[in-house]
């Protein structure tokens, strides 16, 4: 690995004023300094101002001429990146400052080509002024590579991801016919060409606000799922365990059951 390589992060936006300062200031902070910041207007409202207030030429901003989604910006971003190595941190996501440099001493000393930490949700609610505060914290995944668990669920919020430009030359971009779960399909897609090195320490945050404010409150994660299921359960090692579990998760969401499984005990 290069001494200093370039680390591109990709920031897809849309009317999130009040989140975007608060996200590029922790990028900009980081301790590890050769970074470029691309951020993508969603043909959302104008963020320029924002942007030059910052007056710091490593952020790149580019303005969609129509409303793609979180997909269809994160692969312009990608598209625009110039960087080694890519991640993805949504506008109401932040960054500790030692976020790049940890990663990247990570994927140098294993050698993956992604890698992931942990993340701290917010939870925030509105006080008498009107205002947002946090009211508690937690990490919600920790979890250790398992493929068959990905295909489960996503074990890990995009914002955790350090990858290395080159995989999403060997994968399908972001899925722009989706609006949901858009960074699990991503993960699976990885998964199928290359391991994850997990690095369970939480680098960065990602708020939840229950006015559906947030990205991670504000979108279906339900009715999707039986989809992602059938397209990928033939990617299972352990598929008795990952039909049971895919089965689980369904009914906790209210849904049916896609698979008919039954447990035998071995004869003894």
């Amino acid at each position: 690995m290069e001494e200093k390589p370039l680390v591109s992060i990709i920031v897809p936006t849309y009317n999130r004023r009040n989140f975007l300062p608060i996200n590029l200031k922790s990028l900009l902070n980081q301790t590890y300094k050769n970074i470029e910041i691309v951020v993508i207007n969603d043909h959302g409202e104008d963020v320029s101002d924002i942007i030059n207030n910052f007056d710091d030429n490593r952020i790149k901003y580019i303005v969609n001429e129509k409303n793609l989604g979180l997909a269809g910006s994160r692969n312009v971003g990608i598209k625009h990146a110039s960087g080694k190595w890519i991640c993805t941190i949504d506008d109401d996501d932040g960054a500790t400052e030692i976020f790049i440099e940890s990663m990247l001493k990570i994927l140098n000393k294993t050698g993956y080509n992604i890698a992931y930490c942990d993340s701290v949700r917010l939870h925030q609610k509105k006080d008498n002024d009107g205002n947002f505060q946090t009211v508690w914290r937690d990490i919600p995944y920790s979890h250790d590579f398992n493929r068959d668990l990905l295909l489960v669920m996503n074990i890990t919020p995009c914002n955790c991801l350090m990858i290395a430009r080159e995989c999403f030359d060997n994968v399908p971009p972001y899925d722009e016919t989706v609006f949901v779960y858009e960074d699990h399909r991503m993960n699976i897609e990885l998964s199928l060409k290359y391991q994850f090195y997990h690095y369970p320490v939480p680098l960065v945050w990602h708020t939840w606000r229950e006015d559906g404010s947030t990205m991670s409150s504000s979108r279906d994660f339900t009715t999707p799922l039986p989809e992602i299921y059938k397209k990928y359960f033939k990617y299972a090692k352990d598929k008795i365990w990952v039909a049971n579990a895919m089965n689980s998760v369904l009914v906790q969401r209210g849904l049916q059951p896609l698979f008919n499984i039954q447990y035998k005990e071995e004869q003894k």
